[in-house]
């Protein structure tokens, strides 16, 4: 073979082995033309990149699911986190002043107390709704 088919030939070998290394990662375009152009260094490029947004999402929803829990309920339990936090600062002014980790501390903790006091509101009326 002539120095022109090994280039051929190892391009079209290093565009399939970037575009199956892309396809793992929601990228299969991206690694067939970057393994095309560059060849074994488009293919590590590949391999290198992050997961495409959409391939991040179906692993967490994945991961979600596998320990119980979904998206959704994470964003829930994340705007709720948010909403206590503000709230513990409202209740207690102090709390938003400083950046030292004690009071970080005490505003983590009081956050805990309002979310659990909001989850025992609820179960309380759940409780009384189903009697």
């Amino acid at each position: 073979m002539d120095f022109a088919a090994i280039l051929i030939v190892s391009a079209i070998l290093s565009a399939l082995l970037g575009a199956f290394v892309g396809l793992q990662k929601g990228r299969g375009g991206d690694g067939f033309a970057l393994g095309l152009l560059l060849g074994p260094f488009g293919v590590i490029t590949v391999a290198a990149m992050g997961y495409s947004t959409k391939q991040q999402l179906k692993f967490e929803n994945r991961l979600a699911s596998a320990i119980g829990t979904s998206q959704e309920d994470q964003d829930f339990e994340f705007e709720m986190r948010t909403w206590a936090v503000g709230e513990a600062m409202r209740r207690d002014p102090s709390l938003t002043s400083g950046d030292d980790p004690a009071t970080l501390r005490r505003l983590a903790a009081e956050a805990d107390a309002i979310v659990l006091e909001q989850e025992t509101q609820k179960l309380r009326e759940a409780a009384l709704a189903s009697r």
